[in-house]
């Protein structure tokens, strides 16, 4: 499963056109360039795929075992940590003036001023899934493990509160992994779709505990063929999430279907991320955006074909999406799915292997990405 999620996320193909595009009000937008503010080399290497975290005019970058620091209108370093391993975790998260990220072993906690530790944690017997996401409420973690585990992690100690063992919905003596744990903010529910392999082909369950207790609630084993369950997303009462060429939508609290929409020609593997009743989604077959109505899976629209497929965390704000497909940076109308902007970095245009590479963070007007080469900080330009 590693290695056909790696030929996935970092499959590159041809170079793609950029177009003229409309708003919902069929008004012509006018092209724009985000132009590089600052940047900084890495080094030499593989660069950790983690999304950086905006906050309060800092930027912080993990990339190649360093958490930096530094200040989003000019690129200064505050501070710089070695963390001592590469990220497991493919976001880090601030909240309430500390930053949290999670290595394959360990989950660091550190304060967003000055940089400094405070609290590391190894829990036992676990290993962090690569490219993980990291979900919290205002008190807990919760962090998603290739060994049939999932933690739950006070973040004001690190101390280890509950660990949800995944046993349901698997034949015995096979471990199913977790990537993306969501953990409802207004109720102790808690989301864990999983993947594991029979020995001929994938197959994936979305699991629902209670979040204080650990109690198991309720699970929904997928029927697509040979496909996992790796992410989901919450809204009111519906809970969406993708499995091979569907996406899908249950009532959240009982488990029930709402809708199943499949698309024949494509597949979705990752993330959807939820907006004002509309659930994002990028596809790994055709490298497509969509966009589904979260009450009926009505497809609002489709964006045209990119070069790569879309497996990556998407950002939606001020009416536009924002994703990198390991190649370039794009920039989509919210309500129609045109394409407002796409680029490379600078040195593209000299090299020709330069990349953009992790998921993009934005905010204050600004987008982090680091790259294949370099960190790169851009102005959004409205």
């Amino acid at each position: 499963m590693e290695r056909f999620l790696s030929m996935l996320y970092f499959g590159l193909m041809l170079s793609l056109l950029s177009c003229q595009c409309e708003n919902p009000s069929g008004v012509t937008e006018k092209k724009y360039d985000n132009k590089v503010v600052w940047s900084y080399p890495i080094l030499e290497g593989f660069g950790d795929l983690t999304k950086p975290v905006i906050n309060d005019g800092k930027a912080f970058i993990p990339s190649n075992s360093i958490l930096i620091c530094a200040r989003l209108a000019d690129g200064k370093k505050l501070w710089q940590i070695d963390l001592g391993g590469h990220l497991a975790s493919e976001d880090v998260l601030y909240d309430n003036g500390s930053i949290y990220l999670v290595l394959s072993d360990k989950i660091l906690c550190f304060n967003a001023a000055s940089g400094e530790k405070i609290w590391e944690t190894l829990p036992s017997d676990f290993i962090a899934q690569s490219l993980s996401t990291i979900s919290q409420t205002q008190t807990y973690l919760f962090i998603g493990g290739n060994n049939g585990k999932t933690v739950k992690i006070s973040k004001s100690t690190g101390s280890v509160d509950l660990i949800f063992l995944l046993t349901q919905l698997i034949w015995n003596g096979y471990t199913q992994s977790a990537r993306h744990p969501v953990a409802s903010t207004s109720d102790n529910y808690l989301y864990i779709p999983t993947g594991w392999w029979t020995g001929e082909e994938l197959r994936g369950n979305l699991l629902c505990f209670n979040s204080e207790t650990g109690e198991y609630l309720w699970g929904y084993e997928t029927t697509e063929k040979d496909a996992s369950i790796l992410g989901c997303a919450i809204s009111d009462s519906i809970i969406v999430f993708p499995s091979g060429q569907s996406m899908i939508a249950l009532n959240r609290f009982s488990g029930k279907k709402i809708w199943n929409v499949k698309i024949v020609d494509d597949a979705f593997w990752w993330n959807p991320t939820i907006i004002n009743g509309t659930v994002y989604m990028g596809s790994s077959a055709k490298g497509k955006m969509y966009a589904f109505d979260l009450r009926t899976g009505e497809i609002k629209w489709i964006s045209e074909e990119t070069p790569s497929s879309i497996i990556t965390l998407i950002t939606v704000q001020d009416g536009k999406v924002f994703f990198c497909n390991n190649s370039r940076i794009y920039v989509l109308n919210a309500y129609t799915g045109k394409t407002i902007w796409w680029g490379h970095p600078p040195e593209h245009d000299k090299d020709g292997v330069s990349t953009y590479s992790s998921p993009v963070a934005v905010g204050e007007g600004y987008m982090v990405n680091v790259g294949s080469s370099k960190v790169y900080c851009l102005k959004v330009t409205n």
